[in-house]
């Protein structure tokens, strides 16, 4: 292990050479590395041999097989100290045989409490012990036995800049959510929503879209960022789930517990249905006018003639001349506003109408085509990247769209697309030092780009997201190819496609549209600001990161036979490129799933005994040629799941964020950011009525209401759990504002904990709530609280081990009578056995006479009753009096004091709570203080204690530690020396290891920090 670790050092910081130098030694052979690489074993041989360099994107895919490699050794390093345990414990093992659910005919069960271990054998077994708390079960039929371990049940969610792939392309989820919520909300909200999303149907196994029923905003929770080595990043609510592959196969997995080195998966595409959009829908008409076809101004007058009678008689009616209604409309251009006043008359819009051409003033006349089909959106693809616009919307009628580019061939095809869709041919534009251009001087033109994504400056561009989709999306992907991407041929594998944008959010467009033509990209962010000198000695300074989409190996066959180029240039690299034998490079995550098969491993040793990802491919083949046993169905459904796996190399937490979220009915899950993501809210989903429902689920605390609630390892409940009791213990009921549902449950209950002291044991001479592991305010919400000790005492202990070995006695009896023929025991002598060690009071007796206190019994105080409470509390309130004495009791101990002399009053049937009870609860509650409430330092009772877990002794320690520290750091220029700290506190009376804990307490509180080694500081 250590090995693994000093070479992965050297292999991250090194080169070609040490990534040779250490792929024998790490069992990596030159198939495996010509795999990640992407290229062949002969070209990874031909390297080593003539100590030649692969391209940087080989050597970078090389480095990445190596460290993955080293990765998985060091991933043994738990699995080797696991193993060590293992090995040297006192423990064996047995495999599991069978399991059966059996129906005892017996009514009790029967455990033991073992402090600290809380386990025990059982039929040379080792078990599990803490039944006693379950008793309550068998007195009370409503209450309820939990654990401390909570659940969260906070929104699944992510964050508004997610872009959801949807049957209206890419959209970011805040967009999708804001027309119906656009405000930020104080509770998980949701209204009904229909959007067509894409989803992952496991069942199956494919990509398939489906309709989401609702859409959610929330107020801001934690998150978490993802980053995927293909540059991917998904930031969602930590308990949001995705997608996984690892041991246990496709499963999903809350997004807090994902780490570097875990595989989340993306969606595989056959193919996705897409349509033509319409033109008119990004067409933006202000001043101009519009030449209408034919069968368009027959249905004008038709129209009119029906309305008014004649057309005469709706010329005058609409303010228009006759000759505009019997020429003009046929033989000019119409003015929109005396088109429109023609179309409301008829009660229609400008979507009856066909128009044939459009003009501004001072302007040429244009055609418009019908749909963005290839040969416009290949014209958008080259503006995107090599163009600029320029609108001026001051007077509405100027705006000029200019293509600059070196190949004049394709300034060529723009002007001939021009030319065939808006009939305007613009010429090519040369001058000396500048880049050759044409430009076309049309505000129709310029803003119906503009409404497409072209913007200048282009930072923020990104194409209409309807257009991502579209049936000719590859037309502009190949226009920004033609117009700024490149092929890189390597002669011995390697080659890439790559395309470069100063613009993110196009970056991420064209990775997503390209991955529903199964091509799979890479994403990466260059930070190219600065000024650079060219090879002429001229500088240019550049102010924008550069954004880099590339492909490599069978995903550049694929681009080539789905996409392509038109510039022959390009087109000629790109055959030369797919000249090279590649393999697919795709692989499936389920190597450590592999490992448990026991089976001969074949072919295949390189994937089931040393832990190798397979592609798909050899994947698909181990199903036939061996035998997986029960890994069968896992590596099954990876290989036949439209999914592919992007391993994460960044998880980290970002903070709170508002979040947004869609609930898609079935499957549960979209692609937000090109990753499946699990989707819906927290709440729980009714399986009754249509199955669509929200409903809440009580949890202990509520169903225990007018009960009594039974905790056992308080201690171990999550601190948000914790805090969540404060009001149920508090107020007796629990708000509740989850999915959109805003209520407030009753928990009117009694609640009974146990927790265990930090250290095993209670230490008598340390106080109790720092040897608890519960927050203070939640531990003075109890009326009482006791410890238990176990203190050696011979006429206990005998008493004790009497009745364990009775009861056991009694039990052995029993069932030697119950299951011998001829059992040597008679029923009288079990019976005689029995009633030895049955409780004085009968269980279900118990049980009835607790059920009718409590309906029957409303005690109300007796004046002696109020008087001996009132006594005894002001009596110990009096021991406080004075600025150096502690404060012995709090008003909340009043409180409990009233409440346990009426259960006194219950337990006794008794509708008053006399003197007696209130004397018995001052001895309980007495006792009570003097377990809990003493300073161990003092002696005296101290409510500070469990009020805030420090006592009035600790206080004053830390005043005196912190003031001899102020006085003594302005004397001292690296602060207070520790050892002069000491010798004042021992100067007060304080002991040196009492003052040691303090000074410790607070540096961990960070009220406290050590400028220079044994010097002190004061924040």
């Amino acid at each position: 292990l250590d090995w693994l670790r000093e070479t992965k050092a050297r292999v991250e910081d090194g080169d070609w050479s040490d990534i040779q130098a250490v792929r024998g030694e790490l069992g990596l052979s030159q198939h495996d590395l010509a795999e990640r690489m992407g290229v062949t074993q002969g070209s990874v041989s031909y390297y080593e041999r003539n100590e030649a360099v692969p391209d940087g994107g080989g050597t970078t895919a090389a480095k990445n097989a190596v460290l993955d490699r080293i990765d998985e050794g060091l991933a043994a390093a738990d699995r080797t100290a696991s193993l060590r345990r293992l090995a040297e414990s006192d423990v064996r093992w047995d495999r599991i045989e069978s399991i059966d659910a059996v129906a005892p005919d017996y009514e009790w069960v029967y455990d033991l409490e073992v402090e600290g271990t809380h386990s025990y054998i059982s039929d040379n077994v080792v078990s599990h012990n803490s039944q006693i708390l379950q008793y309550v079960k068998k007195l009370s039929p409503r209450s309820v036995y939990t654990s401390g371990k909570g659940s969260s049940s906070a929104g699944l969610c992510v964050t508004g800049d997610t872009t959801i792939q949807t049957s209206d392309g890419f959209v970011p989820i805040r967009d999708l959510v804001t027309d119906e919520l656009p405000e930020p909300v104080e509770t998980e909200t949701r209204v009904p929503k229909s959007i067509e999303v894409q989803t992952f149907d496991r069942d199956a196994g494919e990509m398939a879209p489906v309709d989401s029923s609702h859409v959610w905003r929330m107020p801001e929770k934690p998150c978490r960022r993802l980053e995927t080595s293909h540059g991917k990043t998904l930031e969602a609510s930590v308990n949001t789930p995705v997608l996984v592959c690892g041991e246990r196969g496709i499963e999903w997995r809350a997004i807090g517990d994902v780490e570097s080195g875990d595989y989340v998966a993306s969606p595989k595409y056959d193919g996705i249905e897409r349509q033509e959009p319409s033109v008119r829908e990004y067409l933006e008409l202000t001043t101009e006018k519009v030449r209408l076809a034919e069968q368009s101004i027959e249905f004008l007058r038709t129209s009119l003639t029906e309305t008014f009678g004649t057309l005469r008689d709706a010329a005058e009616e609409l303010g228009l001349s006759e000759d505009f209604i019997y020429l003009h409309l046929k033989n000019r251009h119409v003015p929109l506003d005396k088109l429109d006043r023609m179309l409301d008359a008829v009660d229609a819009t400008r979507d009856a109408v066909e128009f044939e051409r459009l003009m501004v003033r001072h302007g040429s006349s244009i055609t418009v085509p019908e749909t963005f089909d290839d040969e416009l959106l290949y014209l958008l693809g080259l503006v995107v990247v090599d163009g600029d616009i320029r609108v001026n919307r001051r007077d509405g009628n100027r705006g000029m769209v200019r293509l600059s580019n070196g190949n004049e061939m394709l300034l060529e095809r723009a002007a001939d697309i021009f030319e065939s869709k808006f009939d305007i041919r613009p010429e090519i534009e040369r001058q000396e030092e500048r880049v050759p251009c044409i430009r076309v001087s049309n505000v129709t033109i310029a803003r119906l780009f503009a409404n497409a994504g072209m913007e200048t400056p282009k930072e923020e561009l990104s194409l209409a997201s309807e257009l991502t989709v579209a049936a000719d999306a590859d037309a502009f992907l190949r226009g920004l190819m033609d117009a700024d991407g490149s092929v890189s041929v390597r002669e011995n594998g390697g080659s890439s496609v790559l395309l470069s944008t100063i613009s993110e959010p196009l970056a991420e467009q064209v990775q997503s549209m390209l991955e529903t033509y199964d091509i799979r990209a890479s994403r990466r962010t260059r930070d190219r600001r600065g000024t650079y000198e060219l090879a002429d000695g001229k500088e240019i300074e550049t102010k924008h990161t550069q954004e880099f989409v590339e492909l490599y190996g069978a995903d550049i066959d694929r681009y080539a036979s789905t996409i392509g180029f038109e510039s022959e240039r390009k087109r000629a690299a790109l055959e030369t490129a797919t000249t090279t034998d590649r393999r697919q490079a795709e692989m499936l995550p389920v190597s450590s799933a592999l490992a448990a098969v026991d089976g001969a491993a074949g072919a295949y040793h390189s994937n089931v005994r040393r832990g190798d990802n397979p592609s798909r491919e050899r994947a698909a083949a181990m199903l036939s040629d061996i035998d997986l046993g029960g890994v069968e169905p896992t590596v099954r459904e990876t290989v036949d799941a439209d999914l592919r796996w992007d391993e994460v190399t960044v998880a980290e937490d970002t903070g709170s964020k508002e979040l947004f979220d869609l609930t898609v009915p079935d499957t549960n899950n979209f692609v937000g950011n090109g990753l499946i993501t699990h989707n819906t809210a927290a709440a729980v989903r009714d399986d009754f009525g249509e199955g669509q429902q929200w409903t809440l689920e009580a949890g202990a605390l509520v169903l225990a209401d007018q009960g009594v609630a039974a905790i056992d390892e308080l201690d171990k409940m999550d601190a948000n759990d914790q805090s969540a009791m404060h009001q149920a213990l508090e107020q007796q009921e629990i708000s509740i504002s989850k999915a959109g549902i805003n209520a407030t449950l009753k928990s009117r209950c009694s609640l009974l904990g146990a927790a265990n002291p930090v250290h095993g044991r209670f230490d008598e001479y340390e106080a109790m709530a720092e040897q608890i592991d519960l927050d203070p305010p939640l531990i003075s919400r109890f009326d009482l609280i006791f410890t238990v000790t176990d203190k050696p005492n011979e006429e206990e202990d005998r008493a004790l081990a009497d009745h364990i070995i009775e009861t056991n006695y009694a039990g052995e009896l029993f069932t030697h009578h119950e299951n011998m023929a001829t059992p040597n025991v008679s029923g009288d002598q079990v019976d005689s056995v029995g009633e030895d060690v049955e409780p004085t009071i009968d269980t279900e007796l118990l049980r009835k006479y607790v059920a009718h206190a409590k309906r029957s019994c409303f005690p109300t105080m007796t004046e002696e009753a109020k008087e001996a409470i009132r006594e005894f509390y002001v009596d110990l309130r009096l021991d406080g009096e004075g600025n150096d004495n502690p404060i012995p009791i709090t008003a909340r101990k009043l409180e409990a004091l009233v409440r346990l002399a009426e259960a006194s009053a219950r337990v006794r049937l008794s509708d008053t709570v006399e003197e007696q009870d209130a004397d018995r609860v001052i001895d309980i509650v007495r006792s009570s203080l003097e377990d809990v409430g003493v300073d161990p330092e003092t002696g005296e009772f101290d409510a500070d204690i469990i009020e805030s877990g420090t006592s009035k002794s600790q206080r004053d320690r830390i005043k005196n530690i912190k003031g001899i520290i102020n006085e003594l750091e302005d004397e001292y220029e690296d602060g207070a020396p520790v050892e002069k700290v000491y010798e004042r506190a021992d100067a007060v009376g304080m002991e040196r290891s009492k003052a040691e804990h303090e000074i410790e307490k607070l540096r961990n509180r960070g009220e406290l920090y050590e400028p220079a080694t044994d010097h002190l500081r004061t924040v």
